[in-house]
């Protein structure tokens, strides 16, 4: 349901300004109002809230415009989900109970992929652009077997060297259910 006392769904008015051990101090950076060419329309500006401790982002928000929060996102190895950190090994997180899923053809912009565990409101994330997680031999298995339903998640039967060696779990999402 979220991460400590702080949950999603929460009125950000009612999160307090530091819980010990979790965070010391809330900083909020806002992003301008941009323009998105692509889809042609205007982004407006928004704050997001980084739960800060010892100066280590441990997680972070960008709140709905009533000042709910909609999702958390994990990003200190100091936090875990039944003992998947952010920063782990995605070969190592292959050995856990967590099953890798996708959605949607890979190399299209509508791809996604995580790991999941128990429940389907906790994400756990790595990086799929840039020079991405997947090893050449994975990449070749995701584009020959990418099984695409509309509005469904199919299991990924991955090894690890089906993964970069340096690939590893960027954050844990947190959404409501």
């Amino acid at each position: 349901e979220g991460v400590g006392i702080i949950k999603v769904g929460m009125n950000l008015s009612k999160v307090p300004e530091s819980v010990e051990n979790l965070y010391d101090h809330i900083e909020i950076v806002t992003t301008p109002e941009s323009y998105n060419e692509m889809d042609d329309e205007t982004i407006p500006a928004y704050d997001t809230y980084y739960f800060m401790l010892d100066g280590e982002k441990m997680f972070h928000t960008v709140p709905n415009d009533d000042g709910t929060i909609p999702y958390l996102s994990i990003t200190s190895d100091k936090l875990s989900y039944k003992g998947i950190s952010p920063n782990m090994s995605c070969r190592e997180v292959l050995t856990s109970d967590a099953k890798l899923i996708a959605w949607g053809p890979y190399g299209s912009c509508e791809f996604f992929c995580c790991y999941r565990m128990d429940v389907s409101n906790i994400e756990i994330v790595f990086p799929l652009n840039g020079e991405g997680a997947f090893s050449q031999q994975g990449y070749e298995k995701l584009c020959k077997n990418a099984n695409f339903k509309e509005n469904s998640y199919y299991e990924l039967d991955l090894v690890p060297e089906d993964f970069r060696e340096d690939a590893a779990i960027s954050e844990i999402i947190i959404t409501g259910k």
